[in-house]
């Protein structure tokens, strides 16, 4: 079994066994695709919050690639984008 995939076999009297392969970690250039999606260019840029309930902006990015997280579920991602959705629209910012 190759290091990046994990195996999980399920089987049943009625059903007959089932193999079901899972990609466990992303690649290097995956994560960052998907940091990218969020405005993450740089380690700087990653804040590592936690508000999305992952430690690390890497970990979140993982789960996205699992499929267990949405790229949305960054709270300064959605502020900034907030921010300038207001300005596009010209809606006056209060402190």
């Amino acid at each position: 079994m190759n290091k990046n995939e994990l195996t999980v076999r399920f089987s049943s009297m009625v059903l007959p066994t089932v193999l079901i392969c899972v990609r466990a970690w992303p690649r290097e250039g995956q994560i960052e695709e998907i940091l990218h999606m969020t405005n993450k260019y740089n380690p700087e840029d990653e804040l590592n919050c936690g508000a999305c309930g992952y430690p690390t902006c890497r970990e979140k990015a993982v789960a996205v690639f699992r499929g267990k997280a949405e790229v949305t579920m960054c709270i300064p991602f959605l502020h900034e984008r907030a921010e300038s959705l207001s300005n596009l629209v010209g809606v006056r910012h209060f402190p």
